[in-house]
């Protein structure tokens, strides 16, 4: 089925029963066309011939049915009613609602075969899953018959498309005994490259809003572009794997669902001829808690006695990155969204109430895309604004007149264009992302004050005299608080836009320098932080214990390309997400008969009915409809905003100012962190992760 061809089935028409085949090109072609309109019509009606010649062929003899199976297939890929087989059954078109369900479990039975055909060509795989939760309603509700919550657990299988064997295959990289503190810390070479990579977030954002720097974006089309890119750009086969019936809140059923997993590999490797020795190792991982839960799974089987019963094979095991991106959009919405800040320009509250933003939540696990969307047009309006500010601009339309900040009369390339861009923004990140310059972002102390008081002499009662000098208190300068609001939206907002180009574009040098300073956000926001947790246990992976070769297939194998592009890459977790939500609307259509069996029978094919639904597309020449409206564009309400900051110029500074719901608001995520407790941290959990059994 999944070769399925309208062309051999004319062709079959052709030879067996050439007459026929005459009788229905004469009925359906008039006289009076010339041969070459008929032999383009003919071309175009190829899937209707096929069609004719399978319902007269299936009318005649039962069994010969290819397409009315090819045609109840598309039905479930679509979700169809009941009710939409048995009309089209009574006509020919398709099979019984009741035999559709045979075919189900033919596909279930195949469902691991690309698998098995992937690690033939030499290629890796990995497993993420999820728990999956739908509540089943009573139609009478009694005292013994109520609503109920069931739990089971979703995994998929990704394919992966790219090799490492050229690189270093001995381990580890480096012994964690040896590894110092500044290992996982951004190093001076990498502040130098977030530097160039923010000021290339910023110059996108300022084109956009800016017609002076549109003619700079050229030169940084490929910028993020790493040296596998195009490898990367291959799409990625994921094949939905059966519903289990466990919960990941129970480490006994978890321990089960490892289980399946060794199963699982066991028989895939096995039917490709492949020897699932110890050398073995496929990498496995969720969200947080799925991460957390397949680690204490594994250290409860620690002392088995093979290495299936150890889950030696799984390994390494991670955490996603969606999930991390959505707990950085939480850090953002705590350190610069309050309710009570509703009044007050400048601040997030205010202007999502201003755009009537309605969406927008703290309530980050139910209004994520509301909440992601309004962090970029916010902070792209502050960015905005600290462009014209850094540049002098009165407004958007008019051109830089600082002569420092002035470009060349004329650049002879476009080097010379990218060599001034990073120059001139990487000024502009230092001062207004992580604000280093002195003047502007420094705060005042009463020890650094000094001034010049009057000398008094005294005569003592032993007639010696003894100078006093008494100084005038002087208060020191207060901070502009609004300033401050105003660098940390820039430092978290431009911080969450490249973790975000990180995922569509992945590379793993770009991505662990974005990762060491995420952890550090993260534990300057809440020293328990779980995603400071998981990103250093990462870290250690990355640099400590894995080879180098294993190292880099553990963080590409954190991403999904999904449509064969360079930018078209989404984190495992997501990818996953999707997987959960089509897995719950084929539970829907199940109605009443959600047994356990017929559960993990209807998930086992769901991959073969997309793969056999897309085929019938491609040779029937389907139209593609979209199914969504395309995003509306945010430019007015970042326009809105862009005029709100103007006249509150929150980069220019104004001593005293605040904003009365953030009086105690840091400059910088960094000065909300004990940088010697962190160091200490650190090294306490290099050792706890490098040692760890559930690695």
């Amino acid at each position: 089925m999944i070769n399925f061809n309208w062309s051999q089935i004319v062709e079959e028409l052709c030879d067996e029963f050439p007459v026929l085949c005459r009788t229905i090109l004469s009925f359906m072609l008039p006289d009076n066309l010339t041969e070459k309109t008929k032999s383009d019509r003919i071309t175009s009606m190829v899937p209707r011939i096929g069609f004719i010649y399978s319902l007269l062929a299936q009318s005649r003899n039962q069994e010969l049915s290819k397409v009315q199976h090819m045609i109840n297939t598309i039905l479930f890929d679509n979700l169809c009613d009941q009710k939409v087989f048995d009309r089209l059954h009574s006509i020919g078109a398709c099979m019984s609602y009741g035999h559709s369900l045979t075919i189900l479990d033919k596909y279930g039975g195949h469902f691991n075969s690309a698998v098995i055909d992937a690690l033939k060509s030499g290629k890796r795989i990995r497993l993420v899953g999820d728990n999956i939760n739908w509540m089943t309603n009573v139609h009478d509700e009694r005292k013994d018959n109520h609503a109920h919550m069931h739990h089971a657990f979703g995994s998929a299988c990704i394919i992966q498309n790219t090799s490492f064997d050229l690189l270093s295959s001995i381990k580890p990289q480096l012994d964690y005994r040896y590894a110092s503190v500044e290992t996982f810390l951004p190093s001076r070479n990498d502040w130098h490259l977030l530097r160039e990579d923010y000021s290339v977030h910023i110059l996108k954002v300022a084109s956009k809003h800016i017609p002076f720097f549109k003619e700079f974006c050229k030169p940084f089309e490929n910028f993020f572009h790493g040296t596998l890119t195009e490898e990367l750009k291959t799409k990625n086969k994921v094949i939905p794997l059966p519903v289990l019936h466990y919960n990941e809140q129970k480490y006994d059923e978890v321990v089960k669902i490892l289980d399946f997993y060794e199963s699982f590999l066991r028989e895939s490797f096995g039917k490709a001829n492949i020897d699932y020795n110890d050398t073995v190792k496929v990498l496995i991982g969720g969200d947080q808690l799925t991460r957390e839960r397949f680690s204490g799974s594994k250290c409860l089987r620690a002392g088995g006695i093979t290495a299936e019963e150890r889950f030696d094979h799984l390994s390494p095991i991670t955490f996603e990155l969606f999930h991390l991106c959505m707990n950085y959009v939480k850090l953002i919405m705590k350190q610069l969204f309050k309710d009570q800040s509703v009044n007050e320009m400048g601040t997030m509250k205010c202007e999502a109430n201003r755009l009537l933003r309605t969406t927008v939540n703290v309530n980050v696990n139910e209004h994520y895309d509301a909440d992601k969307d309004f962090i970029i047009s916010f902070t792209d309006a502050y960015i905005t604004e600290a462009v014209m500010t850094f540049f002098e601009m009165e407004n958007p339309t008019s051109a830089p007149t600082i002569n420092r900040h002035e470009p060349p009369s004329q650049f002879t390339n476009d080097s010379e264009k990218k060599e001034w861009i990073l120059s001139i923004f990487g000024d502009l990140v230092d001062k207004m992302v992580w604000c280093n310059e002195s003047d502007n972002c420094r705060s005042y102390s009463e020890e650094e004050v000094h001034e010049d008081g009057e000398v008094l002499r005294l005569k003592l009662a032993n007639g010696n005299f003894k100078s006093f000098v008494i100084k005038k208190k002087k208060t020191p300068p207060k901070e502009d608080k609004v300033q401050s609001y105003g660098h940390l939206v820039l430092e978290l907002g431009v911080h969450f836009k490249a973790l975000l180009s990180l995922c569509k574009t992945p590379d793993r040098e770009r991505g662990l320098r974005l990762l060491k300073v995420t952890m550090l956000h993260f534990k300057a926001n809440n020293w328990m932080s779980k995603y400071a947790y998981e990103i250093m246990r990462l870290l250690v992976h990355q640099y400590c214990i894995l080879s180098e070769q294993e190292a880099s297939e553990e963080f590409y194998a954190l991403f999904v390309n999904t449509k064969g592009k360079t930018d078209s890459h989404i984190p495992c977790d997501l990818q996953m997400e999707y997987i959960v939500k089509c897995v719950k609307k084929h539970l829907k259509h199940m109605f009443s008969n959600k047994t356990d069996d017929f559960i993990s029978k209807r998930t086992s094919a769901i991959s073969a009915i997309s793969d056999i639904s897309e085929q019938f597309d491609r040779v029937s020449n389907v139209v593609i409809r979209s199914k969504r409206h395309s995003d509306l564009s945010s430019i007015h309400d970042e326009l809105d905003m862009i005029s709100d900051l103007r006249q509150l110029r929150p980069f220019e500074t104004d001593p005293g100012r605040q904003h009365d719901t953030f009086p105690g608001i840091s400059r910088k995520m960094e000065n909300q962190l004990d940088m010697n407790l962190f160091r200490n941290w650190i090294m306490q959990q290099k050792i706890k992760f490098a040692t760890e059994l559930g690695k």
